[in-house]
């Protein structure tokens, strides 16, 4: 070999190893950025092609697989939908829990979750949100036989409430079945509150079953619930927390998708929102109290640089 070719050879072996280098990938996983999510590519949107949104399945209203079993059906399907079509992705929707939820957005498992999610301070260290796209006061969910027995707060007393992990309406209850007491008695401190469940499902099965008398969370959901169980009843006199503001978790990080993604929620309060709301909510009747504003979304949403 000339001492040209043998020349061009060694360049030509230098390029490929600095491409190896420089590459995104490591082993076949995404590179993750000093923020744990993984590193947007400068030239592809973090919203492109199919992105992966973790939902919750089994909760009427808001997302259930639908009756044929091949999809999401509700109202968070709707809303991903929406902003897909508008953002020029494709959702595709996966079943998650309450405490998978900003796991899954750190480690770039799923790239949005819709799910029920509160806009809280605690979790706005580690997730960026988009939103409110619906806002809700919590309220008590019953058996409809029960309806004359449990009215107010008060009447929860030795009464047995389910609450959900992980939920902003969680009880911790300990080894011994004490329940946390500061978050007890922002209900009925002498109420018997049940170990937290996994999902809302959980607790409305216990409840249907007569091993719960009550369920606790937010009210949007309950209503959901008892529109598809005609035997459960809201109980929306009663009232305890701070009104709820569901967002749109996205990584930090991912400033100019965050920043579209405003834009089209946007969009779809002022157009669609209204319609969608009233197919999987017909059993609500103060809407307004749900409808968030354009402001509010301007105000409450948090997109990290």
């Amino acid at each position: 070999m000339s001492v040209t070719r043998r020349y061009l050879v060694a360049l030509t072996l230098t390029a490929l190893v600095l491409a190896a280098c420089d590459s995104g990938t490591d082993g076949g996983k995404a590179v993750q950025s000093a923020a744990g999510s993984p590193a947007a590519s400068s030239a592809q949107p973090w919203l492109s092609g199919v992105v992966h949104v973790g939902a919750k399945n089994g909760q009427p209203g808001f997302n259930e697989t639908s009756k044929d079993g091949h999809k999401f059906d509700g109202f968070e399907n709707d809303l991903a939908t929406y902003l897909g079509r508008s953002l020029k992705f494709d959702p595709l929707l996966e079943d998650i829990t309450t405490t998978q939820r900003e796991p899954r957005l750190v480690s770039g498992a799923d790239r949005l979750v819709i799910a029920t999610y509160s806009m809280e301070d605690e979790r706005r260290k580690r997730v960026d949100f988009v939103g409110p796209y619906l806002m809700t006061r919590t309220g008590v969910l019953i058996r409809e036989d029960d309806r004359k027995l449990i009215r107010t707060s008060p009447q929860l007393k030795k009464r047995k409430v389910c609450t959900v992990k992980g939920s902003t309406s969680e009880v911790k209850v300990d080894g011994k079945g004490n329940p946390d007491a500061k978050m007890a008695a922002q209900l009925n401190e002498k109420a018997t509150y049940l170990p937290p469940e996994e999902d809302y499902k959980a607790c409305v099965n216990l409840l249907i079953g007569k091993n719960a008398d009550a369920v606790w969370t937010d009210q949007a959901i309950l209503y959901g619930f008892a529109n598809k169980y005609k035997d459960l009843r809201v109980i929306k006199g009663i009232v305890a927390l701070s009104p709820q503001y569901y967002g749109i978790g996205i990584a930090k990080g991912h400033y100019n998708d965050c920043i579209r993604l405003k834009e089209a929620l946007k969009d779809y309060l002022m157009s669609t929102w209204s319609n969608n709301f009233a197919t999987h909510f017909h059993n609500v009747q103060e809407v307004k109290e749900y409808k968030p504003e354009i402001t509010d979304v301007d105000e409450h949403t948090q997109c990290t640089k």
